[in-house]
């Protein structure tokens, strides 16, 4: 048996977050018997899930981000990273981004990183944060 190669590692620990937040929303909502709903209103919804991808070169780390859009009309999404599971997080990008992707070139190795997005619509309004990925830097 041979050991998955550290990007594997980095996509099997991903799907198992992303199981057990999924799990964990599922289990919640069933208790609950509402939505979570967003802080901007019914019709600003969270943007969707979001995944994180590590390059490591030697002398350079970077994480890239993806996520599912949002399905409401927004103008853009704020990212936010943290140092802790479940926040704080920090604003990291210094204008509204326009795409569903980001870089974060501004990491360092050693260090594990954790990430949210919020979508943003015209008025400026945020919603909740997405559900958070983690990057671990080698």
């Amino acid at each position: 048996m041979t050991t998955p190669s550290p990007r594997r590692q980095a996509e099997l620990r991903l799907l198992v977050g992303f199981c057990l937040l999924l799990a964990s929303v599922v289990s919640f909502a069933q208790r609950s018997g509402k939505p979570n709903a967003p802080r901007a209103g019914p019709e600003h919804r969270i943007a969707g899930w979001i995944l994180a991808d590590v390059e490591s070169l030697p002398g350079s780390h970077s994480v890239s981000l993806s996520w599912v859009a949002s399905v409401s009309q927004v103008v853009g999404y704020d990212v936010y990273r943290g140092s802790k599971s479940g926040g704080p997080y920090s604003k990291i990008n210094s204008l509204v981004n326009t795409t569903t992707s980001y870089t974060d070139t501004n990491v360092t190795g050693g260090i594990t990183y954790y990430y949210v997005v919020t979508s943003v619509n015209a008025s400026g309004e945020q919603s909740n944060f997405s559900n958070q990925a983690t990057a671990v830097i080698p």
